[in-house]
């Protein structure tokens, strides 16, 4: 039988291969948003606000996540990845969209 910590080490240890395959394969920050429900190894995980809230916190306190910007929504990387934010109107009418680049 699985004990709770053990899940929740496991989910932990899911959103860390997470993020990292975000920031570092498809080259951009991530927010809370990425980790609500996604799938790793076959294996579906739904993390509640909350959760993902005092996750982000244990990694930001680690130092394994830093924040890149905030723009109404907190964004975070890895240490030494870097990348930059612009808002430009969307011309499709549907107001704003994030343009993220980066600068490594």
């Amino acid at each position: 039988m699985m004990l709770l910590n053990d899940l929740k080490m496991n989910s932990l240890n899911a959103m860390r291969r997470h993020l990292n395959d975000i920031v570092v394969t498809k080259n951009r920050p991530f927010s809370y948003l990425d980790f609500l429900d996604f799938e790793l190894d076959s294996i579906r995980y739904k993390l509640s606000h909350g959760t993902i809230r005092n996750y982000l916190s244990i990694l930001a306190k680690s130092g394994e996540i830093v924040l890149a910007y905030n723009s109404g929504i907190a964004f975070y990387t890895i240490p030494g990845k870097q990348f930059t934010n612009n808002m430009t109107h969307s011309p499709t009418g549907g107001g704003f969209t994030l343009i993220v680049g980066s600068c490594n």
